[in-house]
């Protein structure tokens, strides 16, 4: 997916020109007028990088810098600044900034920097992916040893597993040891787009093919020229964009929404799905000669039920990377085994951060597992239980554990992005907020 950025000025002509100048370089961009409107913005959606003035009124670029970094301490942040001001921005640098540019200013010095920053914060993203992946298991080390061979080669890789098994990890995995490990790698989730948007979203779209189409734009594949494209969930696809797709990797073109010429580009494709895309194909869901040109290489990313003897190494890895001062009582480790973590390493990561969240003294027991945690090891141990709970007790808890892991999975697929997960949720963007306040869910980097 293009990197989401949020540029934070007071002058309304610089953030207007800013946003049409990053959104023609295929990134998602965001504006707020003043630091109190991007704080906001902050807390609802997620950010891989902000661009901020240095002098506002109400609330300062270096006020604003505190406050993110209070919450995040790795996004990437630039500060805009005129010439006069170099000490301020210095000073703002001290204060967590990450560059900083002065005024007047070239556009390709900005993006150089955004490019520069964004690489950066990939790269230090890409030291945990073996900590996340890691295991003993004959089925983990299979898997990796079939995307090492794969990231090899330049053919199309189809990853399966379940959700939250880490099959975008995978990916980046593949992209990180192939020969394109050096240009760009973009992903999107074809099932968090609307199906009348995804072509576009793809293969980009020409100034007037439709109502809101102001100026060209380009997809996700122009903007990968000579990298890796990573389309997850790729059972969501329309069956129109699924025809676009064999095209071009037939034959490496495509024509963008609205336009009458093809556009060929040089892209590694790698995709991966939760479903079972021979029984699409027999529902006409999926098309089956699409099947076969992205099935070249098939990964099978299994389930953390069929590796529990792994989950003691994932479970201290996630600690060391959440806060490394934590330590794990073994009874929890034993109590996560007899769990069957449906929603896989997500679910198992996610669990760890809300206990290292209850935790007050470095040290996890067994005593600071929530109750309702209790409900999934299992439901007939807790109703064969001689401490049974009455019938709306135990019914709260299946329900609480479930809406849990629910919105926890449901708002990482969407990038913590609540029009997205109010779209593919059909549930409101208010009953969205209420359930993250009610379940302590908080956006994380």
């Amino acid at each position: 997916m293009s990197p989401n950025i949020l540029v934070v000025d007071d002058e309304k002509f610089m953030r207007e020109s800013l946003q049409k100048i990053l959104s023609k370089k295929n990134y998602n961009v965001e504006v707020a007028e003043n630091g109190f409107v991007g704080l906001k913005k902050i807390e609802k959606n997620s950010f891989d990088l902000i661009v901020t003035d240095l002098k506002m009124p109400e609330m300062s670029g270096k006020e604003f810098i505190e406050k993110i970094r209070e919450k995040n301490r790795y996004i990437p942040i630039i500060v805009i600044t005129a010439f006069g001001s170099i000490p301020g921005a210095v000073e703002a640098l001290k204060l967590g900034g990450s560059d900083f540019i002065t005024k007047p200013f070239e556009i390709t010095q900005l993006l150089n920097s955004i490019e520069n920053l964004l690489k950066k914060k990939e790269e230090k993203h890409s030291v945990s992916i073996k900590s996340k992946i890691a295991g003993e298991s004959p089925a983990i080390k299979n898997a990796i040893e079939l995307t090492m061979k794969g990231a090899s080669s330049d053919i199309p890789i189809l990853i399966q597993g379940e959700t939250g098994v880490g099959k975008e990890l995978f990916a980046k995995m593949i992209y990180q040891n192939s020969k394109r490990s050096d240009k760009k790698f973009l992903s999107i989730n074809c099932g968090a787009i609307p199906r009348e948007l995804i072509e576009s979203e793809l293969f980009g779209y020409k100034k007037g093919a439709f109502t809101g189409a102001f100026q060209d734009k380009d997809g996700i594949f122009s903007a990968a020229d000579r990298g890796t494209v990573f389309l997850d969930e790729i059972g969501e696809l329309s069956l129109s964009a699924q025809v676009k797709l064999l095209r071009f990797l037939e034959n490496s073109t495509f024509m963008k929404v609205g336009d009458v010429r093809e556009t060929k580009v040089d892209v590694r494709l790698i995709c991966a799905t939760n479903k079972n895309l021979k029984n699409l194909i027999t529902q006409g869901k999926f098309r089956e000669d699409l099947f076969y040109r992205i099935n070249i290489f098939p990964i099978y990313i299994p389930p953390l039920r069929e590796r529990k003897d792994d989950i003691e190494i994932l479970s201290k890895n996630f600690l060391t990377e959440i806060k490394n001062s934590v330590k794990i009582d073994n009874e929890i480790i034993k109590l996560f085994k007899k769990y069957n973590w449906p929603g896989n390493i997500r679910e198992l990561k996610h669990f760890i951060e809300r206990l290292v969240i209850i935790d007050t003294d470095d040290n996890i027991t067994i005593d600071d597992v929530p109750p309702d945690f209790y409900n999934g090891v299992t439901q007939n141990e807790i109703i064969r239980s001689d401490k049974i709970d009455d019938y709306i007790a135990l019914k709260h808890k299946v329900v609480k554990t479930f809406d849990y892991n629910y919105f926890s999975n449901l708002l990482d697929q969407c990038a913590w992005n609540i029009n997205k997960a109010s779209r593919l949720s059909k549930l409101s963007r208010k009953t969205i907020y209420q359930k993250m306040e009610e379940l302590g869910l908080k956006r994380r980097e």
